[in-house]
């Protein structure tokens, strides 16, 4: 009667497990878009798996489980095998506005379907005698070697799935700065930093697998329960940061600009298109327009934004985003030599100059310059001294 159901570190599992259930369900129904119900199935399956490891490893819950039904053991499993996937489609859906799913997408599903395939034909047509030696003896199961692939199976596949939605998220980068002169309103820090996280959550988890096989099993359990804990803290960190940067991503639609690794070939292009373009740029000053987008320059110049993305990459030897903002710094450059008597403040000089952010203005400024705006108006001020006070002999 006072047998203790959960203790702490179960507890921890409990909320993960309530926590995922309650917040899917919100994310889903909340705002019925594409990014939500991949982002609410994906705290689904977290809680899934906290579910599919507490049954494991809160033994009085095995006991009642077991006794009750040996199979509900093995139903969570296919868990492990979407949670990539779906980490991997909300990304992009976030990143890309006109995401959608193809046929192709349904490879992903795979290992699900395969996961059901080994389940049956390993354990479900075996007696409940076999399933409860199973259930009982975790460790000797994990070391059957059809098992042993399974479990491998089920450590790798997330952390894939992770490492390649990162890749997507450097893919998106350089699309972005291949099409956009600015990208201030774009703020990639919470979607890196919680791919990088989710990603040290699944190589923590794998690195426990390892542990269990080489070393004791006070070490591999301490670790399996510090893993817990993370899995609790980036679910909470998921839908806090999800939720406050709802409208950060925009999105650009996948096919509408050139990634900058896969320029025109040198040799199509017109050679009048780079001339083109450098005579725009100091004729027109097209890069004063805020927000100036590849297709938009692209329209101006008459020529296609592919042949305009090749022709800065192969002739400039920059993506879009450099390109624009050199010319920036450059008629930053000529109104702080001119501006001696200090009329113009820093703010100004920035808006003067096509940026609308602080903090990009004075990256690439000091990029080209390898000084701060700060620093090179007081070395046009120094420069400009003996002059002054020779006319004032």
């Amino acid at each position: 009667m006072n047998k203790v159901l959960f203790n702490f570190h179960d507890l921890v599992l409990v909320v993960v497990i309530i926590e995922g259930l309650i917040l899917s369900l919100m994310t889903i129904f909340t705002k019925r878009t594409l990014s939500n119900l991949l982002l609410g199935l994906f705290l689904f399956l977290c809680a899934a798996i906290a579910f599919d490891v507490l049954i494991y490893w809160c033994v009085p819950l095995r006991d009642i489980l077991a006794e009750v039904s040996p199979r509900s053991f093995f139903v969570m499993g296919f868990a492990y095998f979407l949670q990539g996937p779906m980490l991997y489609w909300y990304t992009k859906s976030l990143l890309y506005r006109d995401y959608r799913w193809k046929h192709t997408d349904l490879l992903h599903l795979l290992p699900f379907c395969l996961h059901y395939l080994f389940i049956y034909f390993s354990v479900y047509r075996h007696d409940d005698h076999y399933q409860l030696n199973l259930i009982y003896d975790y460790v000797a199961m994990s070391h059957m070697d059809h098992f042993a692939v399974y479990i491998w199976a089920q450590k790798l596949s997330p952390l894939f799935y992770g490492i390649i939605a990162i890749k997507q998220m450097i893919s998106y980068r350089r699309r972005i700065e291949n099409a956009y002169s600015d990208t201030t309103h774009l703020d990639f820090s919470w979607l890196n930093l919680l791919l990088w996280l989710f990603l040290l959550a699944w190589t923590w988890a794998l690195l426990t697998h390892i542990v269990a096989h080489f070393m004791p099993v006070s070490v591999s359990s301490t670790m399996g329960v510090t893993n817990n804990y993370l899995t609790l803290m980036l679910v909470n960190a998921l839908v806090v940061y999800s939720l406050s940067h709802s409208g950060v991503f925009s999105g650009i639609h996948m096919e509408s600009t050139t990634p900058v690794n896969e320029p025109e070939p040198v040799e199509s292009l017109p050679p009048t298109y780079g001339e083109l373009l450098q005579q725009a740029m100091l004729e027109k000053r097209l890069y004063l327009v805020v927000d100036i987008t590849l297709e938009q320059l692209a329209e101006k110049l008459a020529i296609s934004p592919k042949a305009l993305s090749a022709t800065i990459n192969s002739d400039f030897g920059q993506n879009f985003f450099e390109f624009i903002n050199y010319y920036r710094v450059e008629h930053a450059k000529q109104i702080l030599m001119s501006d001696l008597n200090g009329n113009f403040d820093m703010q100004k000089v920035m808006q003067e100059s096509g940026f609308n952010s602080k903090s990009a203005f004075h990256r690439f400024f000091k990029k080209f310059t390898q000084m701060t705006p700060g620093q090179f108006r007081k070395q046009c001020l120094t420069k400009a001294e003996p002059e002054g006070s020779h006319a004032g002999a």
